[in-house]
């Protein structure tokens, strides 16, 4: 949930950056243990700019890039590899 409240405020900001009216995200709720279906902003006049228009939607998975990265790195940095397959002659050269 955090990352996609993060991808949806990407687009909220950057829409609200270049004075696009925009609504508060709305989560569309699924059964127990799936959390959501995802979220829509309404913008009730689309935007004239194809350059504004791309950056409202290219800030959302920016958004939530950043922090998948930051998670990756610390996953990466807090495990250890262990090889599940035996040394060939025992280990020795």
């Amino acid at each position: 949930m955090a990352i996609l409240t993060l991808h949806e405020a990407g687009h909220y900001l950057v829409a609200r950056w270049y004075n696009v009216p925009t609504s508060w995200p709305y989560f569309i709720p699924a059964p127990t243990l799936i959390g959501t279906f995802g979220a829509i902003i309404r913008t009730p006049p689309a935007p004239t700019s194809s350059n504004v228009l791309f950056d409202i939607a290219a800030a959302g998975p920016v958004a939530g890039l950043i922090p998948a990265i930051i998670a990756l790195i610390a996953g990466v940095h807090s495990s250890t590899v262990v090889s599940t397959i035996p040394p060939a002659g025992g280990g020795q050269l």
